[in-house]
């Protein structure tokens, strides 16, 4: 066991070494709480060797994610372009950032992004949410543009797997003009929600892509459900059957041309037996 004194100190040490150019840390007191739960009152530090900053008092989560507390950049993507991410918030495995830029000519941008990687579960959750103006082509005055994207998955020991993806913005151009690699969670552009569930005799899935981007020409799925089953021998003749049954709603919006679309909505079902023999090994008789 540690002594206080020592715990303490190997946290502030901690702290030093995730903020990577803060020097001299100090605090008039500091508490932790369940091992990772950070809390410092009056916390001077010295910033890049020049100056001194004061915070009245910082609460941090000391647990280790992928990505730093703090993180600035400049480089050039459509032109010079400079920003800083810092992490706003952590509980547990679930942290939250704030990101702001400024690009040159264009202005400036902002983003709210939160990330969830449990260590425990086979679970992820990350979303990127960004606002920014810019000067659409011959437009005279900057537009308020923006992106939201989101990217769920999830998986069970009972054999059901959850996918999740959205992507919605304000304009076909959004997400080249605005565009940073470290920024993209969903690189095919696309919305779509799956669930997936196995079982010994059966498999079914759910699937839904519905159109979030007015300005989108893609086949509606709302929703299209599938479910087989497993081959099962009937009795002890050695003939198997095998069931498929497949329900939709599909709804199609195509962008014929400049002045108008084509809307086609076509709703469906299919069930499907099949019966043959000698690929049924081991199966359940009826």
């Amino acid at each position: 066991m540690l002594t206080a004194a020592k715990y303490v100190l190997e946290v502030t040490n901690e702290i030093s070494h995730r903020f990577g150019g803060f020097e001299r840390l100090e605090a008039k007191r500091v508490s932790v709480v369940k091992d990772h739960l950070f809390e410092a009152k009056r916390l001077r530090f010295r910033f890049f060797r020049f100056a001194d900053v004061v915070v009245a008092s910082l609460r941090l989560n000391l647990k280790k994610f992928k990505e730093p507390i703090f993180r600035y950049y400049v480089n050039w993507n459509k032109g010079p372009k400079a920003g800083f991410r810092y992490q706003l918030y952590s509980w547990k495995d679930w942290a939250l950032y704030g990101r702001l830029e400024y690009r040159w000519k264009k202005g400036w941008g902002g983003a709210i992004e939160s990330e969830y990687f449990p260590e425990d579960k086979l679970t992820t959750f990350v979303t990127r949410n960004y606002v920014g103006t810019d000067r659409l082509f011959n437009a005279v005055d900057a537009e308020f543009r923006y992106r939201v994207q989101g990217a769920y998955h999830s998986e069970s020991q009972s054999g059901r797997q959850d996918d999740g993806d959205l992507d919605k913005y304000s304009d076909v151009r959004m997400p080249g003009d605005f565009r940073s690699e470290d920024f993209e969670v969903n690189t095919a552009m696309t919305t779509l929600f799956y669930v997936h569930h196995a079982e010994r005799d059966i498999l079914t899935y759910v699937k839904a892509r519905p159109r979030v981007n007015v300005f989108e020409s893609i086949k509606q799925d709302l929703p299209t459900l599938y479910a087989i089953t497993r081959p099962i021998e009937i009795r002890n003749t050695g003939i198997c059957r095998l069931t498929l049954m497949k329900a939709s709603y599909l709804n199609s919006n195509i962008r014929i041309n400049w002045w108008g679309r084509c809307k086609i909505s076509i709703r469906r079902a299919l069930k499907f037996t099949r019966c043959f023999k000698g690929l049924c090994t081991g199966g359940q008789s009826l």
